[in-house]
């Protein structure tokens, strides 16, 4: 991890600081720099950014590989489908974030913060199990999509977690 990147983060996390907000920060580490931007994927990130769930920062630049990493995350959390050359960008930027959130639970227990620090382990469970923090735990197991998932939320009694699943005869 350069020394840039862990100035960043100490420059940019708060106490304060959510998991939207440590997203942001991750992505604009400069280890994200080196992240092609290949020639008219621009068109592609923008109708990509219409169809997640958080809204870009306002000065988002669709060229900027910080905003292609930030999206692609976006992309994971949420399960779409991507094309094989951003598939291959996800997985590159999948394996450098955990190194990522180690350095920003280093800055934030440096500082001695509690709520940023819990919200960086969400974030790591996030980006290990590709869901969104609200997403149900059922979307862990193989093959539940959001229809048997509502399913068992409807049986009795309700299975809401992966144990629920597990005491099942």
């Amino acid at each position: 991890i350069q020394y840039k990147t862990v100035e960043l983060f100490a420059l940019s996390i708060t106490a304060k600081t959510k998991i939207k907000g440590l997203l942001e920060i991750i992505t604009a580490a400069y280890e994200f720099g080196n992240l092609a931007i290949r020639q008219k994927e621009e068109k592609l990130l923008k109708k990509m950014a219409s169809h997640l769930p958080q809204a870009l920062p306002a000065e988002s630049n669709f060229e900027e590989p910080s905003t292609k990493a930030l999206l692609l995350l976006q992309a994971h959390f949420s399960r779409l489908a991507l094309s094989s050359n951003l598939t291959q960008d996800l997985n590159w930027i999948l394996k450098n974030s955990t190194k990522l959130i180690q350095a920003i639970v280093d800055v934030i227990s440096s500082q001695g913060w509690l709520r940023p620090a819990i919200a960086a382990m969400e974030l790591s469970q996030m980006i290990v199990q590709g869901l969104w923090d609200k997403d149900s735990p059922l979307k862990q197991v193989p093959h539940f999509s959001d229809a048997v998932i509502e399913q068992c939320q409807r049986m009795e009694p309700a299975i809401e977690s992966v144990f629920d699943f597990l005491e099942l005869e």
